[in-house]
């Protein structure tokens, strides 16, 4: 069986969002107080834990966020609707709000088909993925197969140009997709280059925390 190459919407948007998130963000960092508790987000058959000593929830500002992506992502033509709807949540990191990760999940169909294990299909995924990023004006850096949450998904990392994502920093996003069920879900980590690292450990702990019921 053929595996159907994944729609790319979402982890593009992901990227074209950067520099709309760090401007919604001064919003977001004035109306949410950092407390040390880990809370649980969960959606259509998952969830993450996330500390808000580390993360601030700016997911009430996804319809902001989208309006300030539109204006912003215009050399890839991101409309608002495409970037609400490509993110079920966004957290800024509480230490530097150019940091953040969103979680967005999509029904696709049948995944079972999906075996990233086998070469043939992720490449079938990954050459997808790199030709509409590319055109996009994306650099593609990378892409594997991993284990998380005892389920495989393939991880893309990419860096996305202030000249094309219109912000003021050059930055790095890595998108961690899964099939499972019927749904695809996508995690995506960004952060300025010079900060991607820094920040990285805050991350795992919410991608180690993830869970599936499905």
């Amino acid at each position: 069986t053929t595996a159907v190459p994944a729609d790319t919407t979402a982890e593009i948007t992901t990227a074209a969002t950067t520099a709309a998130e760090t401007t919604a963000a001064t919003t977001v960092a004035t109306t949410q107080k950092s407390v040390s508790s880990v809370s649980t987000f969960k959606r259509n058959g998952y969830s993450i834990k996330v500390d808000s000593s580390k993360w601030i929830d700016a997911t009430a500002y996804i319809d902001i966020i989208s309006k300030e992506a539109e204006k912003l992502g215009k050399n890839i033509n991101i409309t608002a609707e495409q970037v609400k709807s490509a993110n079920d949540a966004i957290y800024f990191n509480s230490k530097n709000i150019n940091t953040n990760f969103n979680v967005a999940s999509s029904q696709v169909g049948d995944t079972s088909s999906v075996d990233l294990s086998n070469t043939q299909i992720k490449n079938i995924f990954s050459q997808s993925m790199k030709q509409q990023y590319e055109k996009a004006g994306f650099q593609y850096v990378s892409d594997k197969v991993s284990t998380v949450a005892g389920k495989q998904c393939l991880v893309v990392t990419i860096k996305a140009p202030k000249s094309v994502i219109g912000g003021e920093f050059d930055a790095i996003a890595e998108s961690y997709i899964f099939f499972v069920g019927d749904y695809q879900y996508v995690i995506t980590y960004t952060a300025p280059t010079d900060k991607f690292n820094t920040y990285k450990g805050d991350f795992n702990e919410v991608l180690n925390s993830l869970t599936f019921s499905k």
